[in-house]
């Protein structure tokens, strides 16, 4: 599983951007999607919540509290505004881009980092990561949606666990990144932390074309896709950030 960074108004940080450290998002980068009214929104966090988890644990939280069935439309939508993104036409993942049309598209919300697709075989799937200090690595989940009901938090964690021939435990995401070790700060349930990749800058998608996109999708011909586009950039501005120069490549 790539998960490049996970298996399948936030604090500044260290890149200098609101959104956290996913990379330069400061004035200098470009904003898609700037036009869409956060006003108009259907599912958004209940009055006591917002829309910013910054761990898995508080993403769960999150989708357990929007309206069920929970789509991953409606919890993108949930999300607060800006939105920092990065998107990747790379195809060699468990959760692959299906085109540069419809990429692999990573959104940074303090250290946690999510991944979905709007269109393919995993485009059901949202997958998180949470990056330890200094982003080298990073602890892995994943969800199936849509949710019919509430989940317990340790539901992404579970959902990756995997036993290998040897009878070895780990998770499905350490196939791809290797340098799997139980996650001691996950209490409450079994998890695991691997090596975390960004991906190369040979298959990263503007997000501005993703915008355009957006604007352009036939909502007849791909319901679910146009409903993950318009969730994305149809509710406040999307901004390009990059990923940390430190973290390992993906070749």
């Amino acid at each position: 599983m790539l998960l490049v960074l996970g298996c399948s108004a936030a604090p500044q940080s260290e890149f200098g951007n609101a959104g956290g450290a996913l990379g330069n998002a400061g004035s200098s980068s470009s904003a898609a999607g700037a036009a869409g009214d956060a006003s108009t929104a259907v599912c958004r966090p209940p009055a006591d919540m917002n829309g910013s988890p910054d761990t898995i644990e508080d993403a769960v939280t999150l989708l357990n509290a929007l309206p069920k069935p929970t789509s991953i439309s409606c919890f993108l939508e949930s999300l607060d505004r800006p939105l920092y993104a990065s998107a990747t036409s790379n195809t060699i993942s468990a959760q692959p881009a299906f085109s540069a049309a419809s990429p692999r598209i990573f959104l940074r919300l303090g250290q946690l980092v999510l991944s979905v697709v709007p269109e393919g075989d995993a485009s059901h799937l949202i997958e998180f990561s949470y990056l330890l200090e200094g982003d080298a690595r990073s602890i892995k989940g994943e969800l199936s949606l849509p949710l019919t009901q509430a989940v317990p938090a340790a539901a992404p964690y579970e959902h990756v666990l995997s036993t290998d021939a040897s009878g070895r435990g780990g998770t499905v995401c350490g196939l791809c990144h290797g340098q799997e070790e139980r996650a001691q700060s996950v209490d409450f349930t079994t998890a695991f932390s691997s090596v975390a990749f960004r991906p190369n800058p040979r298959t990263l998608v503007p997000l501005e074309a993703l915008a355009q996109a957006q604007k352009a999708c036939d909502v007849a011909a791909q319901p679910e896709r146009c409903a993950m586009l318009t969730a994305l950039f149809g509710h406040g501005p999307v901004v390009q950030a990059d990923f940390p120069s430190t973290m390992v490549l993906f070749e």
